[in-house]
């Protein structure tokens, strides 16, 4: 079908629809454009650009789940899918435009390779990060995104992808790290969540809509090209939220995420339960407790101590509970109602009772030097306490952007204004969040937007403009001021609703600003002052009738509306303000009490945050709401003004955020008041590409045939161009179809005119490129054969050098072994003849003992003998001795000649054993070699017999210990059964004197009985003796006993000897074995060296290459050949030498 057949025709549901040319009735002049039905990337390759071909090339991308239509280079149309697509925004996808892209852009500045990727986010990051390093410069450089669009169209969500781009430019170890190892980027990333978790909400027409603006400043070094530092800016937020929400909005998220977390100390419960959340749609359901996870995770990220967090959300709790404080009245004062709220309030503010009170519920006004105190009704203590809860949570929100400023920042200063910049600050990337065009209805369709909504409207009136300003004006501008012929646009100005709101001598804000200033004036006062203004884009409830407003304001509903209202015709529609609250929120007054009470809380965030605001609100001209927020958005213009920017336009689909669900009247109305339409007719109609006339000379003057260095001016050089045949050729066609034209100071192209050129370029540059590339690669080779060459003779000479000191190394360690050797020889030799001098000298002591245990049973037999001539002595004597007395001395008599029996056989068997040692001694001493070769081959043999022989005398030495214990046993037996005997033989004694006392006293003149007194007294002096001679004895078997634990003692070093020297053989066959692992690994590496050699040698040819090369004949090759000879020999040599050391090594073990 050719494309004169096909048509767009109006429809209802889709706008458009396409039909056949002869079947239609309701024909019009716009022809479908057969790239439309493909969804092509670029609105600019449109051949028929009308706005039903425009929006039909973007339904059929948006369906096929494409979301991105570029406008040229300047301009990014993204449709909200309202759904996550993982293939668009991947790994994968970043790197493939990061490094791609990237390349392309750095090898070759054009826009032939930017067309080759499809329109993306990532897209418009790269090439304004390339733009941003594209020329050096002294003064700021800054590109700017604009991100713009209607609430819910997906601003936040671009934003988040851009900064995910431009952070992971910045690889590992080449940025800058702030505290406690968390990266600049990382810090970015954990900055948007808490800023979305205490600046987003749930909205009518979206559920995560920014309550603020917000611009973003990345800062990179010119060296790395990574970011440095960041910087957030924030404008106008929307704290009226805190305390009053719609049935279809919500509060803040933090607020419901702090209620999640289920904090007990906070004493929080459910939403249903606090005044400023349960208007709200509590039926929307979030996983809150997972979001105040990531939130306390990335304020632990920005470095918040945990003091600040635990007092930042006391704060926030605080607020709700202060919301539910009870305010009572009794026609004279208002008082608070002392329950639980108002308790749990002043614990979590940290402000006491009374002074919440103060706040609340009285007014301090001074009045000369006097403060006078005035009592609020009950309506004004309500707007007292919900304006401390919006003040705080404002003071709060600032408090923490500073925070994180202090984290992100790495000088004291960013101040444009400021001369002296680092060099961190010379290039900056600006992305810019604020919020969209918003009108806010009710179920009926009537408008209920306020004072908030007219300034957010008016921000997006001022970023209109400024787009309006950089695509057309600017382009006009400089189309007038180059002379070039163009037909000229018109454009949707909206430069009068701006002189309405703020610019002319009488506006909106004039009037609003002197309401403020003036006591006692409301809202009815402003209203009526909006009659003087003009009435082209205001329309009053008076005027509605003949008014000429769009069809969707319905001015029936508005005709009959309860509060008083003004209408303004913005560019993106027509939208009514209730008047209620306008004087009041511009005035934003608070309770002068405040100042005192705060700064002395007891929350210490609250604390510092108080202490540093100053109370300027008795200046009410310079410090109310509206100029403040005028003087932000001047800063904010005029940095984008100085910008190099980029659009990115947001549309919303529908507006029942219906995923990938296409609605095309609602698109196309945010596409008319956007401008795009305009837009794309003056950037197809325009040029796209502009060159001064030297930068073109320089660029292209290679392409000249002549000199081209006598070029004077771009005329000179077009005819010089002309000369050539195939670019003359072109030339003459571009001009008759106007694709390029000649400024009085640049050259205006078209970008195939580019293309064209910027080909012959590079063909012009391939010829010299491949001629270099030879050239560099014969200079490279012959370099590296030089090098290796040298490398070569040092090789050879350390060789050299290694080789001599292996061999001086090796005949040391000859030297040494041998040594080693012949001591360990005789040091053996003498550790055998101290075992053999201990062994005699034990068998000594052996004898020592028997002999003195023979000398103790003598003794012991002289003892049994007085003992005997003592119980003789006792017959003589007259007294008779019991009967009992008479048997105890026949059962000792019995008990004495057992033991001299047993004595006796002990004595014999104990000679036969010593003489049996004894002989088995004189054995081993005999058997001695005599000549010294013969010993070194027996002394293997010999300490095996000795450790054999250490073995049996071990087990002899333990049997014979054995013998002497139970020996010993039997001696103090005796010595027991002996003390005993003595005790009995002193009871026989005193009885003696007993019966000698009393035969004294009976027969005292009797002389027979004195000589028998006499007799008995002498007996038992004897018997006195003999007792203490039995008390020496007994101290000197004491002495034995020790003696034998001695000799017990002896017998135990003797093991542990015998266990030193098995040890000593163990370490000595080790050490052996280290020594054959040396000698092999020795043998391996000289054997690699030597392959290397031959490998290099055959390899290079150094002879023939000497005869061919002239540039060697500087070096000796020929000297380093015979070198290289000797050395082969030489390590030859060392092969032998270690193979008869191994050998050698082989042979002494074998002898040991």
């Amino acid at each position: 079908m050719s494309f004169d057949d096909e048509i767009w025709i109006d429809d209802e549901k889709e706008v458009c629809k396409i039909e056949k040319l002869n079947e239609t009735k309701f024909a019009t002049k716009f022809r479908v454009d057969p790239l439309s039905k493909q969804g092509i990337d670029d609105l600019l390759m449109l051949s028929d650009l009308n706005e039903y071909n425009c929006l039909h090339n973007i339904r059929v991308r948006y369906l096929k789940e494409q979301i991105y239509t570029q406008i040229g280079s300047p301009i990014l149309v993204s449709i909200n899918p309202y759904v996550f697509l993982p293939k668009i925004y991947n790994q994968e996808t970043l790197a493939y435009y990061k490094v791609k892209l990237g390349q392309s852009q750095a090898s070759l500045k054009t826009s032939t390779k930017q067309n080759e990727f499809q329109p993306h986010l990532f897209k418009i990051a790269q090439l304004q990060f390339d733009q941003l390093f594209e020329s050096p410069t002294k003064e700021l450089r800054i590109c700017s995104m604009i991100i713009s669009g209607e609430s819910g169209s997906g601003k936040t969500e671009s934003t988040k992808i851009l900064l995910k781009y431009l952070a992971a430019e910045s690889k590992s170890g080449l940025f800058r790290t702030i505290q406690q190892g968390q990266t600049i980027e990382q810090q970015i990333f954990a900055s948007n969540p808490v800023l979305e978790a205490f600046g987003n909400a749930k909205t009518a027409r979206n559920d995560n809509s920014s309550r603020f603006g917000k611009f973003m400043h990345l800062y990179f070094n010119a060296d790395t090209k990574r970011v440095s530092t960041a910087k957030i800016d924030k404008y106008l937020l929307e704290k009226s939220r805190v305390v009053k929400i719609s049935s279809q909005e919500r509060n803040y998220h933090i607020f419901y995420q702090i209620i999640g977390a289920q904090i007990p100390e906070l004493q929080l419960t459910s939403p249903s339960k606090y005044e400023y959340l349960k208007n709200g749609d509590l039926s929307y359901n979030r996983n809150e407790k997972q979001e105040f996870e990531e939130t306390d995770i990335c304020l632990d990220n920005l470095n918040f101590s945990p003091n600040e967090k635990k007092y930042i959300y006391h704060t926030l709790a605080g607020l709700l509970h202060l919301g539910n404080v009870k305010i009572e009245y009794d026609q004279v004062k208002s008082t608070l109602k002392l329950d639980n709220s108002l308790k749990i309030a002043s614990e979590l503010l940290g402000i006491q009772i009374q002074q919440l009170d103060d706040l609340i519920c009285k007014v301090f006004t001074s009045v000369g030097k006097e403060i006078v105190t005035k009592n609020n009704n009950l309506e004004n203590a309500q707007s007292a306490r919900d304006t401390l809860a919006k003040h705080i949570y404002e003071k709060l929100f600032n408090w923490l952007i500073d925070k994180i400023n202090q984290q992100l920042l790495n000088i004291k200063s960013l101040s444009f204004q400021n001369q002296q910049q680092p060099q961190l600050t010379k290039h900056m990337i600006g992305i810019l969040d604020i919020f969209g065009f918003e009108i806010f209805t009710d179920l009926n369709g009537l408008h209920t937007n306020s004072f908030e909504q007219l300034n957010i409207n008016f921000t997006n009136e001022k970023l209109q403009q400024h787009f309006n300003l950089q695509m057309f004006v600017t382009e006009q501008k400089e189309y007038d001021q180059e002379s070039i012929k163009w037909q000229q646009i018109k454009f949707p100005d909206n430069k009068k609703i701006i002189d309405l709101i703020e610019n002319s001598s009488v506006s909106i804000y004039k009037m609003l600003i002197d309401q403020t200033i003036v006591q006692n004036r409301g809202d009815k006062e402003f209203l009526s002052s909006l009659k003087q203004l003009p009435k082209d884009n205001l329309v009053l409830v008076s005027d509605l009738q003949t008014a000429e407003i769009e069809p969707r304001f319905d001015k029936k509903i508005h005709r009959v509306a309860k509060f008083d209202w003004f209408c303004l015709k913005h560019f993106a529609g027509a939208v009514a303000y209730n008047v209620a609250g306008f004087v009041e929120k511009n005035r934003d007054s608070i309770n002068g009490e405040v100042f005192k009470i705060l700064p002395n809380s007891t929350n210490p965030v609250l604390k510092e945050i108080w202490s540093n605001v100053s109370n300027d609100y008795q200046n009410m001209k310079l410090n109310n709401v509206v100029t403040k927020f005028q003087n932000s958005l001047k800063e904010l213009l005029n940095l984008l003004n100085m910008s190099i920017p980029k659009f990115i336009r947001c549309i919303k689909p529908n507006n029942f955020k219906q995923p990938l669900t296409f609605e095309a009247s609602e698109v196309r109305r945010q596409m008319t008041c956007a401008g795009l339409m305009e837009a794309i007719q003056i950037r197809k109609a325009g040029y796209e590409i502009r060159l001064k006339h030297i930068d073109f000379i320089k660029k292209y003057q290679h392409l000249v045939n002549k000199n081209f260095k006598n070029i004077k001016n771009i005329e000179e050089m077009f005819k010089l161009l002309g000369e050539n045949q195939k670019i003359g050729q072109f030339l003459k066609e571009q001009q008759n179809q106007l694709s390029y034209q000649m400024g009085k100071t640049k050259i205006f192209m078209k970008q195939h005119f580019r293309e064209f050129f910027d080909t012959l370029l590079i063909e012009f540059r391939l010829k010299y490129i491949v001629k270099i590339q030879k050239q560099f690669r014969i200079y490279k080779n012959l370099r590296i054969m030089r090098t290796k060459l040298k490398q070569l003779h040092n090789k050879l000479i350390k060789l050299k050098r290694a080789i001599k000191r292996f061999l001086f190394r090796k005949s040391i360690e000859k030297r040494i072994l041998l040594r080693k050797k012949i001591n360990s020889l005789s040091t053996q030799w003498l550790k055998i003849q101290s075992k053999l001098n201990k062994q005699y000298s034990f068998n000594q002591i052996k004898i020592k003992v028997k002999e003195m245990i023979e000398l103790e049973q003598a003794q012991l037999l002289e003892d049994v003998e007085i003992i005997d001539q003592s119980m003789e002595f006792s017959k003589i004597i007259s007294i008779e001795p019991s009967q009992v007395q008479k048997d105890q001395k026949s059962e000792m008599q019995k008990e004495t000649q057992q033991i001299e029996l047993q004595k006796k056989q002990e004595f014999v068997e104990i000679k036969k054993d010593s003489k049996q040692k004894g002989a088995f001694l004189k054995q081993t001493v005999i058997a001695q070699p005599k000549t010294q070769d013969v010993k070194n081959e027996e002394i293997k043999n010999q300490e095996k017999k000795n450790e054999e022989e250490m073995k049996v005398q071990v087990l002899v030495q333990q049997k014979e210990m054995q013998f002497y214990e139970g020996k010993l046993n039997q001696l103090m037996k005796e010595l027991d059964d002996e003390k005993k005997k003595r005790v009995v033989s002193e009871q026989e004694n005193q009885k003696l004197q007993q019966s000698i006392k009393q035969q004294q006293q009976f027969d005292i003149g009797d002389d027979k009985n004195r000589e028998q007194i006499q007799k008995l007294e002498n007996e038992i002096f004897k018997r006195d003796q003999i007792i203490r001679d039995l008390n020496i004895k007994l101290n000197e078997y004491s002495k034995q006993m020790k003696h034998s634990n001695d000799i017990n003692r002896i017998s135990e070093v003797q093991n542990q000897r015998v266990n030193q020297l098995e040890g000593e053989l163990q370490r000595k066959n080790e050490f052996i074995k280290l020594q054959q692992d040396l000698i092999k690994s020795l043998n391996q590496g000289w054997r690699l060296k030597i392959l290397e050699n031959e490998c290099l040698f055959n390899h290079y040819n150094l002879k023939t290459y000497q005869e061919r090369l002239p540039i060697y004949e500087k070096f000796e090759i020929t000297q380093m050949v015979q070198t290289g000879d000797l050395l082969q020999k030489q390590i030859k040599d060392l092969q032998l030498q270690i193979s008869q050391q191994e050998q050698s090594l082989q042979k002494s073990k074998m002898t040991q």
